[in-house]
C-alpha cells in the first residue's frame, strides 16, 4: 500500500473525528449488546450444571445416609421376668409404708454391624386402681439406672429392673363361666 493512501486515511478522520467518536460507541454499545446475550446462555448453562451438582448431592446424601443405616448399630429391647427371684411381684410393708415391687429383667441384643452403648435406662411402674379400666394411676415412681456398658455386634446385654410401686396390689380372680 502506498505511504500517501495511508496518509490521506489519517488526514480524513482527523478532519471528521466526530464520525470516528460515533463509530468507537456504536461498536461499545454493540460490543455490550453482545456481551448480555452470550452472558445469558452462560447463566442458562450454570443453572443447568447446577441442578445437575443439586442431584448428584441429593445421591451421594442418600447413599452415605444408607450406609450410615447399615453400619449404625441396632438396639432391640426385650423386657421379662427376672429368673433369679422366686416371684416376680411382691408386696412389702414397712410401718404404715406399702409397696408392690416388680423383679423384671431387661435384654438389649445389638443387631447392628457396629458397638451401641446404652447410656440410662429409664422405667416406670403405676398401680391403676381398676384393673379393666386402666385411667388413673394411684401412685407412680419413675427410675432410671446408669449405663449397660458397650454391647458388641451381635451381643446382648441383660439387667435386673427392680420397680417399686406405692400402694398394695388387688388380687383380682377370673373364673371361668
Amino acid at each position: 500500500m502506498d505511504v500517501s493512501v495511508c496518509w490521506k486515511t489519517l488526514e480524513w478522520f482527523r478532519n471528521h473525528e466526530y464520525v470516528a467518536i460515533w463509530l468507537e460507541g456504536i461498536a461499545l454499545v454493540a460490543i455490550f449488546v453482545w456481551d448480555r446475550l452470550d452472558s445469558r446462555s452462560e447463566h442458562r448453562e450454570t443453572l443447568a450444571q447446577l441442578e445437575v451438582s443439586r442431584a448428584n448431592a441429593s445421591t451421594g446424601k442418600a447413599s452415605a445416609d444408607a450406609l450410615m443405616n447399615a453400619e449404625r448399630a441396632w438396639v432391640l429391647a426385650e423386657l421379662g421376668w427376672y429368673e433369679g427371684a422366686r416371684l416376680g411381684i411382691t408386696d412389702h410393708t414397712s410401718g404404715e409404708r406399702t409397696w408392690t415391687e416388680a423383679n423384671l429383667k431387661l435384654t438389649c441384643k445389638n443387631e447392628g454391624r457396629s458397638p451401641a452403648w446404652i447410656d440410662e435406662v429409664y422405667t416406670c411402674v403405676e398401680m391403676f386402681s381398676n384393673a379393666t379400666v386402666l385411667r388413673k394411676p394411684e401412685v407412680g415412681l419413675c427410675q432410671t439406672s446408669g449405663p449397660l456398658g458397650p454391647i458388641g455386634p451381635g451381643k446382648e446385654v441383660s439387667h435386673c429392673l427392680q420397680l417399686a410401686c406405692g400402694g398394695r396390689r388387688k388380687i383380682i380372680w377370673l373364673c371361668p363361666l
